[in-house]
């Protein structure tokens, strides 16, 4: 259960990570290469916000402060009624892939 306005991160336990090799674009926004832990504030009447937090260790239940995030990217939402799960696979490709 997540309680609206809260920052949460979107996995269990230890904060769900991104891990880029080259800069990127999000939203938009500029992101640096680097590894990051993800973050959301969620809100049923209003866009989302996607935050990166530059450390990747955190734990779920010590929650960064918003001022020090990274990048915050809104996210528009929207709702079915129904229960969803869902959960994605993607593999690196060739020059992509690291040891």
């Amino acid at each position: 259960m997540v309680t609206k306005g809260e920052v949460w991160t979107p996995g269990a336990n230890a904060s769900t990570t991104m891990q880029v090799s080259r800069d990127v674009t999000v939203g938009g926004k500029s992101l640096p290469a680097g590894k990051y832990s993800v973050w959301m504030v969620s809100d049923p009447s209003a866009p989302w916000t996607l935050y990166f937090h530059t450390n990747a260790t955190l734990f779920h239940t010590r929650h960064p402060r918003i001022a020090d995030m990274a990048l915050a990217v809104p996210v528009q939402h929207t709702s079915t009624g129904e229960h969803v799960e869902m959960l994605t696979f993607d593999r690196l490709r060739g020059s992509d892939r690291r040891r």
